[in-house]
């Protein structure tokens, strides 16, 4: 399907399947899938498409709960289970971080717990050296209590299929609306070939809120395709 203002050409693999009402009404744009005619197109990619330098986990079709659909992102907590806070917000290309809810402001969130796993599965072996996050950073002041509407995760660990495990740390301005925060928050890392990598959250300000956008540039290596 065509969906506006979020991925465009999308490299991935996936099966014709459309998201619940529910779903439409908070995570994707008010007009996708709108209208009595749907289309969907699909072809083989080219091979200068398979391994360019690129967003290897962006995926605006993936769903919630469906392991078929790759790259695949699963949590192992969603805040109320509410499709505004699916993991799948957190890849399928939309930034828009200063602001929570629905659509176009929808992210990944946990909520304040302690123990957040986030994993994107590729559904292959890919190379990678680089991950940008997003971070939702709704900084929006209470006109009473003076407090910001979110904090923001410290830092994290994230940890490879192949073992290892890269530290990230985080630093933003919780002032006000600092558009430098809509940045996304690179953290680089000697060339690797994956399938795929969980995030742990491990240190955050008293308030833990979501994860907006995480993104991975770097070459695919061969296509391994998993069933």
């Amino acid at each position: 399907y065509c969906e506006k203002d979020t991925a465009g050409d999308l490299v991935c693999s996936i099966p014709v399947r459309l998201p619940t009402e529910l779903q439409l009404k908070k995570g994707y744009h008010p007009d996708a899938f709108s209208g009595k005619t749907q289309l969907l197109c699909c072809r083989e990619p080219e091979v200068e498409e398979i391994y360019q330098y690129r967003n290897l986990a962006l995926n605006a079709h993936d769903l919630h709960g469906k392991v078929r659909h790759f790259p695949h992102a699963t949590a192992n907590f969603v805040t109320r289970e509410d499709p505004a806070f699916y993991e799948r917000n957190a890849i399928d290309g939309v930034k828009c971080n200063q602001g929570h809810g629905n659509y176009p402001y929808h992210s990944w969130s946990g909520g304040a717990r302690e123990d957040l796993f986030y994993t994107l599965d590729f559904g292959r072996e890919v190379e990678l050296d680089r991950l940008v996050f997003y971070l939702r950073a709704d900084f929006k002041h209470d006109a009473i209590t003076g407090i910001p509407h979110d904090s923001y995760w410290k830092s994290i660990d994230i940890t490879f299929s192949d073992g290892e495990t890269v530290r990230g740390e985080f630093q933003l301005d919780n002032s006000d609306l600092n558009p430098e925060n809509s940045r996304g928050i690179e953290i680089s890392f000697e060339k690797k070939t994956q399938n795929q990598y969980a995030c742990q959250t491990f240190s955050r300000q008293p308030r833990c809120f979501p994860l907006r956008r995480c993104r991975k540039s770097r070459h695919s290596a061969p296509l391994l395709r998993r069933i």
